[in-house]
């Protein structure tokens, strides 16, 4: 289980030098610093070859790329120029405004002369701006592969400021693949309109060994058998400040599938800081998770994930066989017919485990009948959880269940064969729920808590009248959901700590209701 203490960020003062020394001041010393850095293997530079695209034309012989010619360096001769030039020499590939379609069809072949783009070796492809220079694979009637793959152990491919759309491969295939072995990161990359409804990963697909890492990028409106946004298998994946949305899988993970057909040591996914919104499956709407995963959310915010396709249809935010840590990250709206937030069942591979801190749940339940938190054979530990505006918060089954310093507002289902610990500090609504858990629960008329609002991720403010107000006597997290620093004795229950000036923006500041103000200092 996690630790009741959170990491403590490292500030720019911390990183700063005390203070400063100029090497001017100091002639041997400059010397002495110009030898180390000539003599230095870091400082002897690789050689670097830069191609400019200057036709979108899908031309295989367009690959001489000599800057005094036009005309003679398509997107796909410069890949296979590129492909060509030997290791350690690196290489960056330009591209200006303008839309590349892709329409050389032919059999399938790796060598990059037909079909998809064949990268072979590591280099950079930089688009003019994301939505300004685009790869285009025709959609129907157009290219029939997939748009770009990744080959070779060892290889690492850098996109950036690149969309990349309307690719209808056959069955098989995905828009984008990384091949077993291979590195692919995205930065300012827009991957849309793609996939197939008979396969996975319509998005992007990362092959056994191979990993991906997409920082402000948008896998959105694509379609797949599984992992309709990005599939990944017995390979690890980052996700930074990205989007996630409006991804439809047949089976499995609308958003994200992460699968562990290998078995082995658990592969880590890890999504920070980024937005899943409104996609659909049967199992698992935002992120289908096996049993050899952990899945990391941190500081996200997962809105109106659904599973509506087939029987079962479980965990609309997210469905997992193995550990899952969600911190700092607010799941609202969706549906599922089981865990409309989260759902997590034993696969037969060990215990799934959540730990579930410093976020928010509301408004995901409104049946009486389906939870927001769907929990069997799990070990869960729940730390200062606001659960707000859920019909139904909980149904815990044959677990290991703690909670503390949190607030439901919904119902539960009684514990069956359950272990239930506590630390204290929770607050409930239904006290047939959470009077009998150890360590102190509470039936109060309202939680005082306001609706959802806030910044990037939204939250639920208590009110100055909330019983969750200086609710716990110590020892405290450091911060609460928003990063805001908490005191280290009386603070609130729940995921969001009221802090001192934040009354005077909770009324209605124009219309002169000073009923909720405050002159505290901050």
């Amino acid at each position: 289980m996690i630790e009741n203490q959170l990491p403590t960020p490292v500030t720019k003062t911390a990183l700063e030098p005390t203070g400063r020394r100029s090497w001017l001041g100091n002639p041997q010393g400059l010397c002495l610093l110009i030898l180390v850095v000539i003599l230095s293997p870091a400082s002897q530079m690789h050689a670097q070859t830069n191609l400019t695209v200057d036709t979108v034309l899908d031309d295989p012989d367009a690959s001489a790329c000599s800057d005094e010619v036009p005309d003679d360096c398509s997107l796909r001769g410069a890949i296979t120029l590129a492909n060509g030039i030997a290791l350690p020499e690196e290489v960056f590939i330009e591209l200006f405004v303008a839309d590349f379609p892709l329409t050389v069809n032919g059999p399938g072949e790796d060598a990059n002369q037909t079909g998809d783009l064949d990268i072979l070796r590591s280099l950079t492809l930089r688009g003019f701006h994301t939505v300004l220079s685009d790869i285009d694979g025709g959609g129907a009637g157009g290219l029939d592969d997939r748009l770009l793959e990744v080959h070779g152990v060892g290889t690492t491919v850098t996109l950036e400021d690149l969309t990349l759309e309307d690719s209808v491969p056959p069955a098989d295939l995905h828009a984008v693949n990384v091949g077993a072995g291979a590195a692919l990161r995205m930065v300012r990359v827009y991957i849309e309109s793609s996939g197939s409804l008979a396969d996975g990963g319509g998005g992007l697909r990362v092959e056994p060994g191979g990993s991906a890492s997409l920082h402000n990028s948008r896998i959105w409106y694509n379609a797949g058998f599984q992992g309709a946004g990005i599939l990944t298998r017995e390979g690890p994946l980052f996700l930074l400040d990205s989007i996630v949305r409006n991804n439809v899988a047949v089976e499995r993970g609308g958003g994200v599938a992460i699968l562990d057909d290998l078995g082995g040591d658990p592969q880590i996914v890890s999504i920070q800081d980024s937005y899943l919104f409104n996609n659909i499956s049967g199992d698992g709407g935002g992120v289908w998770a096996g049993t050899g995963t952990e899945l990391h959310l941190i500081g996200d915010f997962l809105e109106g994930n659904r599973v509506t396709i087939g029987p079962s249809r479980r965990g609309g935010a997210v469905y997992s066989q193995g550990r899952v840590l969600v911190q700092d990250t607010t799941i609202t709206g969706g549906e599922a017919n089981a865990g409309v937030a989260l759902y997590l069942e034993d696969g037969g591979i060990g215990t799934p485990q959540l730990d579930l801190v410093n976020s928010t749940i509301s408004g995901v339940s409104t049946d009486q009948n389906i939870a927001a938190l769907h929990l069997l054979q799990t070990t869960t530990e729940l730390l200062a959880v606001t659960m707000k505006d859920n019909a139904f918060d909980v149904y815990v089954s044959q677990s290991a269940f703690q909670v503390s310093y949190s607030l439901f507002e919904g119902g539960c289902l009684p514990v069956l064969g359950t272990l239930v610990s506590s630390d204290g500090g929770n607050l409930g609504l239904d006290a047939t729920c959470w009077n009998s858990l150890p360590g102190g629960g509470l039936t109060v008329p309202s939680l005082g808590l306001g609706s959802l609002g806030g910044g990037t991720v939204p939250v639920h403010l208590p009110s100055s009248v909330s019983p969750a107000v200086d609710n716990i006597a110590g020892p405290c997290l450091p911060t609460d959901q928003r990063a805001y620093s908490r005191p280290a004795s009386l603070c609130d229950s729940g995921a969001v700590e009221r802090l001192p000036l934040e009354a005077i923006f909770l009324a209605d500041f124009e219309g002169g209701d000073t009923g909720e103000w405050s002159v505290a200092a901050p």
